[in-house]
């Protein structure tokens, strides 16, 4: 809803793929960041 308030031209735009696709990657890079640590604590 959010997102359709700031971007009322179009549901998928260049901004918002952009954005879904560093959320998707940041949870990607995080994920690959902690595992090898839990790994060492482990």
């Amino acid at each position: 809803m959010g997102i359709n308030a700031l971007l009322p031209n179009s549901p998928l735009t260049i901004k918002n793929v952009i954005a879904g696709t560093v959320i998707l990657l940041t949870i990607l890079v995080l994920a690959l960041w902690i595992t090898p640590e839990k790994k060492e604590d482990r």
